[in-house]
């Protein structure tokens, strides 16, 4: 994972620079004004992995390379990755450096007192994240001579060698040697693809692309290897050879042969070439029309069609192609260019999907709606004051909240509009959605376990209906999305008719029923407003059934969660299956062997005393709320397992937006 880099004198950066990219996660963006510098951030990494020409700042091509420009990432990688040991002994000491050294002794020159402060918190957290203590964290990048460095760790590690060996010029050589070696080590094992705003869909997309063959994790040689052996090619080259010398024996005193003395057969680069010149490309990627047979080449597509056709085709080789994307980091310039606002989420959805089916997604842009709705990322937010850039590295998890603080510290400046924007980007976005020609319906629940309970109960919904599924990350931020979406979309209902309305998709903000409950007026809109709908659910003991009531409805007992109104029988099998790991035998107290469980709600199922259920929200809550996650995938593997009744609550939810 990159986490972070140093980029000096290249494009629009001038001087030295640090841009925070991470602080663990997968998922992460580059936001800011056009021309700030996102792209630029992209293309360095084209040029550290892929060898592509350096577009220097313009004072360096006016004024001379006084200063070296360079890139140098800040990379994480586990201790149990196999390194060869003289490769790791120079990463080990370059990790120390990087823990150990004193912010006073890192040796930033004359650059602004911000590029110092934006590693240093960084680094700081990173060295306070346990997540990070089985890693090597380190620097390492090349200069405009693709001569390696580590930047302000050079010096460091210079002063580190000279207590070993005195001799200028060897330490000099050495240190060269030792990080050439690092830097050799990483662009060999990690694969890097850059997907520009402007690029060629139809050449991207052709099998025989390079980027395309790094996505599928093979080269188009080897599958040809694979499939044409060299067997197959001596039998080819016999079979000719028979029939040339046949023909020649027809033709008294004449024969068919090279002009050299020694006759060429058929070379497996000369099939390999055929075949990709006769087979491949002659054919181009084309896109089936709603699930016809008839079919659009790529080159046809409009402009939104053909960026929403490159993140699938990644995605698809990702998920369905790959043996493993550990190794793979992908970098993406506007994904949501030239698309239409409605199609914005989707594409932000594919984006985080294929994260975690690779080492890291890093992508600029200028659409911020995918902020409220994603709880794993991180977003470094550029800016510039006084002809100098700034960073905020920002978590999804908590953005809003960090938000706030940077505009406080900045007295309002930064960050410039990421608030209001991500929040007004998703509403129109959402709005665009359930009125287009093709709408959309959309449930907003609270968590990620949610979704994947939803994503499997939904999923004909999903499939046929347009149905899509967003964790918000809690009953807050439901309130939140709920009362910025009303308003315009009281304004668009009151400018139409009935019919045109009946035509809509359907929008549905569920939440939970907290022990303390998230207040706030949600109008019933079952004659007026029926497709837009605000529920909370509550176990009703007097009826035994999982029900939707109104946000502010005067049942509110008992605190009932998404575990609790799921199927009662399912969800001890689940039990089960977790039983067996030795740290979680405690939940032997919990599940009755005698008893036969029912397949109502979960809550009135398994019937549990206080302490069972205190013992219950122990498990749910452990591993920092993970293992909710952890239970809902297994939940779902066990459904398609056996035939089990779906709750009745998710059935009449499935109704309503099944129902014109």
């Amino acid at each position: 994972m990159i986490l972070g880099l140093f980029i000096r004198n290249f494009k629009t950066y001038q001087g030295m620079n640090f841009v925070p990219l991470s602080d663990n996660h997968k998922f992460c963006g580059l936001l800011g004004k056009n021309g700030i510098g996102k792209s630029s951030v992209l293309e360095a990494l084209d040029c550290f992995f892929n060898g592509k020409e350096w577009n220097l700042h313009f004072t360096v091509k006016r004024n001379g390379l006084k200063v070296r420009p360079y890139i140098v990432p800040i990379f994480s990688i586990n201790k149990d990755t196999k390194i060869p040991e003289e490769v790791k002994s120079i990463i080990t000491k370059l990790d120390n450096l990087f823990r150990t050294t004193p912010k006073e002794k890192l040796n930033f020159g004359s650059t602004h007192s911000s590029v110092k402060d934006t590693f240093i918190s960084l680094r700081d957290s990173i060295i306070n994240n346990p997540l990070f203590d089985n890693d090597y964290v380190f620097p390492i990048g090349i200069d405009h001579n693709k001569k390696a460095t580590s930047a302000i760790f050079d010096s460091l590690l210079l002063d580190d060698i000279s207590a070993e060996d005195n001799d200028t010029e060897n330490r000099d050589h050495l240190i060269d040697t030792q990080l050439k070696a690092v830097y050799t080590y990483l662009v060999e094992n990690l694969e890097y693809i850059y997907i520009p705003k402007d690029i060629d869909s139809e050449l991207f997309t052709r099998l025989e692309n390079q980027e395309i063959q790094t996505l599928m994790g093979e080269k188009l040689d080897h599958i040809l290897r694979d499939r044409i052996t060299e067997t197959a090619i001596s039998e080819i080259n016999k079979g000719l050879t028979d029939f040339i010398n046949e023909i020649s024996n027809e033709l008294d005193g004449y024969v068919y042969r090279t002009s050299t003395d020694r006759q060429q057969n058929l070379r497996k680069s000369d099939i390999h070439k055929l075949i990709i010149d006769s087979f491949f490309n002659i054919r181009k990627l084309h896109k089936r029309v709603n699930e016809s047979n008839n079919y659009v080449e790529i080159s046809s597509l409009s402009s939104g069609e053909k960026q929403k056709a490159i993140i699938d085709v990644a995605k698809g080789l990702l998920e369905n192609h790959r043996a493993d994307g550990k190794n793979l980091i992908v970098g993406i310039d506007e994904p949501e260019s030239s698309l239409h606002v409605s199609a914005c989420f989707e594409q932000f959805d594919s984006l985080f999907k294929m994260s975690n089916k690779c080492r890291q997604i890093i992508f600029s842009s200028h659409w911020y709606g995918f902020l409220p709705t994603l709880t794993y990322g991180n977003v470094s937010v550029i800016s510039e004051k006084d002809k100098t850039h700034h960073f905020d590295l920002i978590n999804l998890q908590n953005y809003q909240e960090q938000i706030v603080h940077l505009m406080q510290s900045s007295k309002g400046k930064l960050p410039y509009d990421i608030n209001l924007k991500s929040i007004t980007d998703f509403i129109q976005s959402i709005l665009s959605s359930i009125t287009s020609d093709t709408p959309y319906s959309w449930i907003f629940c609270e968590g990620s376990s949610e979704k994947i309970y939803f994503d499997k109960y939904f999923e004909d919904e999903i499939q046929n209906f347009n149905l899509r599924i967003i964790p918000t990350g809690g009953a807050k931020k439901i309130k939140r999305i709920y009362q910025n979406i009303l308003t315009p979309y009281g304004e668009i209902k009151e400018n139409i008719d009935g019919n045109t309305y009946n035509k809509w998709g359907k929008i549905l903000f569920l939440s939970d029923t907290d022990n303390q409950l998230t207040h706030y007026e949600a109008k019933n809109y079952n004659n007026q407003y029926s497709r837009l709908q605000c529920y909370r659910l509550i176990n009703n003991k007097s009826t035994r059934l999982t029900e939707t009531v109104a946000i502010n409805d005067s049942l509110t007992s008992p605190a009932t969660e998404i575990e609790d109104c799921l199927n009662g029988k399912l969800l001890v099998e689940t039990l089960k299956y977790f039983r067996e790991i030795k740290e979680y035998e405690y939940l032997e107290s919990i599940i009755d062997k005698d008893k036969k469980y029912s397949e109502e709600a979960s809550y009135f199922s398994l019937n549990l005393r206080p302490s069972e259920a205190d013992k219950l929200k122990e498990f749910f809550d452990s591993e920092d709320g993970d293992m909710k996650i952890k239970f809902a995938e297994k939940y779902v593997e066990l459904m398609s397992q056996e035939d089990y009744q779906v709750p009745s609550w998710i059935e009449y939810i499935k109704g309503w937006i099944r129902e014109p």
